[in-house]
């Protein structure tokens, strides 16, 4: 048997492996959320996610962007580097407190492992759009044309922020480019962080001419289907998708949505 004095050491390895390192963040308190099989792509996100203040990720629909990105990592944000409160912004309103913000909320209450190592943060301000932890990070939802409260973010987390009909909008892109470099940079805090993360709804949407434009401060990575976009069996992305699946998927979405 374990000594209550190794429980303690191991403990605290463990927590201190998770600080280190928001992909084992993931693997030991969120095996739940993960493929049995982690692509080398998503190595690399997990490895780039706290080392860029500004950081645009483009994936194909189904790379897993939104658990790795709006819910894996603003949670190890929130636990390690504690800069500030945290917005999660995506372009439907109910998307994001129901997909994203209420599993944020069901793992601090429910995740038995978590809970054990960081104890109860759950506080009397836990409702679905704005909810505080008890070393004081709070977590805001809201769709793109919401409005935060006021304060500074120390990370503001973008989810798939437009669809076609607006990406082809010039007024809309405008809207949307106006949206994020006048009102959301300015509220992060010194050493804030802004992740963008999409799936490429066309070509002239926002999300891809951050991508395109070099020298524009952006950390860019870009996530085919297929490694270097070749498509062909055994060029997989990642092996949960097979060729034949993905084949299937870019028929039913179009080419631009699958790329």
């Amino acid at each position: 048997t374990i000594s209550d004095k190794d429980k303690l050491e191991l403990g605290r390895k463990k927590v201190l492996m998770a600080q280190k390192s928001v992909y084992d963040f993931a693997r030991l308190f969120f095996h739940h959320l993960l493929k049995e099989q982690v692509p080398p792509a998503h190595l690399e996100v997990y490895d780039i996610l706290p080392k860029h203040n500004f950081l645009a990720i483009e994936a194909f629909r189904g790379f897993a962007k939104t658990t790795l990105g709006m819910i894996l990592y603003p949670m190890w944000h929130s636990l390690f580097k504690r800069t500030g409160d945290i917005a999660l912004i995506s372009m439907s309103e109910s998307f994001v407190l129901n997909e994203i913000a209420r599993k944020i909320k069901s793992e601090f209450e429910s995740n038995e492992i978590l809970r054990y190592h960081f104890g109860d943060l759950t506080t009397s301000k836990w409702s679905e759009s704005y909810f505080v932890l008890k070393n004081g990070i709070a977590f805001e939802s809201c769709g793109i044309g919401g409005q935060l409260r006021g304060g500074r973010r120390g990370l503001i987390a973008l989810d798939d922020l437009e669809d076609e009909d607006s990406a082809i909008s010039e007024e809309q892109r405008d809207k949307l480019k106006r949206r994020i470099s006048k009102e959301l940079i300015p509220k992060l805090v010194k050493n804030g962080q802004i992740i963008y993360f999409g799936t490429p709804v066309h070509n002239l949407c926002y999300l891809h001419q951050i991508i395109q434009t070099p020298n524009n401060g952006w950390e860019k990575r870009v996530y085919p289907a297929y490694k270097d976009k070749i498509q062909e069996e055994g060029n997989e992305q990642w092996s949960l998708f097979d060729h034949k699946r993905l084949q299937g998927i870019k028929a039913q979405l179009g080419t631009t949505y699958f790329s």
